[in-house]
């Protein structure tokens, strides 16, 4: 009783009971929302029951931050299952071999974000609710729709410096690296500044790609100069053997050289071998052969 007594004396003690305006919670106007998956069971209808999964996402930002929205998937008619394999593709998940898998597979999806559609129903009242495609969560804004704030801040003290600003890379320096860098944020700010035609509720990695083509930016990298090689050539004629002398003549006809001519045969050795990256002195044919099958290797 005394419980009762207590609840009363709360009740008789709220003020502006007569004034409360009534509020109802109406469903989200069509469009796209990003949202979190909070729950996805397997059960039976009430009314009909049949085998279904039924979804319940939580709208994470806009206007209906907070709003609960519900979708329901048959299973028990092939039909229905069609639509919730096509669910299934859009979240990133194949569809299982054995039906029975089906719980742990919804039990990874708790917890995920994806964005979908609502729409109104064309029969009935209420919305129905389409999956688009999963989320990162990276990919989630805080607030959607946001326009910053065009009131003037406060100047700060004279003795107290402002802060410094981030460094942004001015426009002629803007290279494909640096968009590749940037979070969604500085994303969106670089895409209101030079007013992009680029969709900023994509994933993050899509919108960077989508800025580089709208910017047509490149990475701008310096090439880097092949680094110089020297390979030096101290055996003389008298030292090639007739066996390494026979592979002499076969690679100066290859090459179009007289087999004859030693020196330019050593020559076409020495730059073989340095397009291979070999270094350093060669005192005898048969290393410095060894060394670049060794290389073309």
């Amino acid at each position: 009783m005394s419980k009762d007594k207590s609840i009363k004396k709360q009740l008789a003690g709220l003020d502006g009971w007569d004034d409360t305006p009534e509020k109802s919670f109406e469903d989200p106007a069509p469009g796209k929302y990003q949202t979190k998956i909070d729950a996805a069971t397997i059960n039976n209808a009430k009314s009909s029951g049949r085998l279904q999964v039924s979804w319940e996402l939580t709208i994470a930002n806009g206007d209906f931050k907070g709003r609960k929205l519900f979708k329901h998937d048959g299973l028990d008619t092939e039909d229905g299952r069609s639509y919730f394999r096509g669910s299934l593709a859009r979240l990133g998940h194949e569809w299982p071999d054995d039906p029975s898998d089906l719980p742990d597979i919804l039990e990874e999806l708790i917890g995920s974000f994806c964005s979908v559609t609502v729409r109104k129903r064309k029969d009935q009242d209420g919305v129905a609710t389409y999956f688009d495609k999963a989320l990162d969560s990276d990919d989630v804004e805080d607030e959607i729709g946001d326009e910053p704030d065009d009131e003037p801040k406060d100047e700060p003290e004279e003795d107290e410096p402002e802060d410094e600003p981030e460094d942004e890379p001015e426009e002629d320096e803007l290279t494909a690296a640096q968009v590749r860098e940037m979070t969604k944020k500085q994303l969106k700010q670089l895409i209101k500044d030079k007013k992009l035609d680029v969709d900023t509720t994509e994933a993050t990695e899509d919108i960077q790609v989508a800025v580089i083509e709208e910017l047509e930016l490149t990475d701008e990298e310096p090439e880097e100069e092949p680094e110089e090689v020297e390979c030096e050539i101290t055996f003389k004629a008298k030292a090639v053997d007739k066996v390494m002398k026979k592979k002499f003549i076969k690679m100066a006809k290859a090459a179009d050289l007289d087999p004859d001519d030693y020196d330019d045969i050593t020559d076409m050795l020495k730059e073989l071998a340095e397009s291979y990256g070999l270094s350093g002195a060669f005192k005898k044919p048969e290393a410095l052969l060894k060394a670049i099958a060794k290389a073309a290797d």
